[in-house]
């Protein structure tokens, strides 16, 4: 196994402990954005920086006084717990340039080691912070973190996507005609269709990643998602193009990538789902410059989870090598 992985506590005794590591998180609506950050103040990390991601105000629909209602109560709640935080204020639809100047406080000549936690930072957010993490020798070592919710919505959980857009820092070098596309699907479609049109790519070159999530409510989504994208046709569906994998199994992830690389002339990447599938997607497409296309959706719903679970850990990177270029 080429990323060492598992539960938070685990991972922590074996490669945090008494080192020197500074966090980076997001702090939002969902009472699991709390966990991580609860946890290393506990375990005598000082340096937690804390992003308070907005949503545009042309979204629809526009929460915006429940969640900032819901974030105060989270900052009250680690204020409670005795955690020491910045919280830093950006909006969902910053430019690269902005994101990246997340990282500016870290560019005076020494090497920090981090720990990312992505449970609610948007996809346009980590996926470019976790490229510049791997890619820039100020960073050590780099691993990041998830939470698990108990519970999400019933609802959508995102509403009003943009146009089919590259993320942020992974724009391909070629026009979006792609031989071959891997979507990963998740609870919402959002604008898959946009994206199909976009790259046109032919019904035997689309590849599916799913993740096996537990619960038959959680299946049932997921399915419910890849019929939305298949417009209710099975003859839409290869089923040896779909590959079903573990919530938590990166590494799983990306071999698979790899696997569907291998046999094809290049690959576009589409994480639309679960947080762990699209850290692995970003990973790989680091590691091949691959182009990531998403259609962000601009409105997120309050209720979007409830309670938390689990938390997760991955390595990326170790004493300057990411864990994919490791023999």
């Amino acid at each position: 196994m080429r990323i060492p992985s598992g539960n938070l506590d685990n991972i922590y005794n074996l490669f945090v402990h008494d080192s020197d590591f500074v966090a980076l998180g997001c702090l939002s609506f969902e009472e699991r954005s709390c966990i991580v950050p609860q946890y290393l103040s506990m375990h005598g990390i000082k340096s937690i920086n804390l992003l308070e991601i907005k949503d545009p105000i042309n979204a629809f629909p526009y929460y915006s006084g429940e969640i900032t209602a819901r974030i105060e109560l989270n900052k009250q709640s680690l204020s409670n717990a005795n955690v020491n935080f910045k919280n830093q204020p950006l909006d969902l639809l910053a430019d690269d340039e902005k994101i990246l100047d997340i990282l500016a406080c870290y560019n005076n000549g020494k090497r920090y080691s981090v720990l990312l936690d992505i449970t609610s930072m948007p996809k346009r957010y980590f996926a470019l912070i976790t490229k510049r993490l791997l890619r820039s020798a100020s960073f050590n070592n780099v691993i990041a973190t998830y939470t698990q919710a108990n519970n999400y919505t019933i609802e959508h959980l995102a509403e009003d996507p943009m146009s089919c857009d590259y993320l942020p820092g992974f724009a391909s070098m070629l026009p979006p005609k792609v031989e071959t596309l891997v979507i990963s699907v998740g609870y919402e479609s959002l604008g898959i269709q946009s994206l199909l049109e976009t790259c046109d790519a032919k019904r035997h070159n689309i590849k599916i990643l799913m993740s096996s999530p537990y619960g038959v409510e959680s299946v049932r989504r997921e399915w419910r998602t890849l019929r939305e994208i298949i417009s209710g046709d099975p003859q839409q569906l290869i089923t040896r193009n779909i590959a079903v994998i573990p919530l938590y199994d990166v590494e799983a992830v990306y071999q698979q990538l790899r696997v569907w690389y291998e046999d094809s002339n290049g690959i576009t990447l589409a994480p639309f789902g679960p947080k762990t599938h699209s850290l692995s997607m970003v990973r790989f497409a680091v590691n091949n410059n691959c182009g990531v296309l998403y259609t962000q959706p601009k409105s997120y719903n309050p209720d979007y989870s409830t309670g938390y679970g689990e938390s997760w850990a991955y390595v990326l990177k170790w004493d300057g090598v990411p864990c994919f270029n490791r023999p």
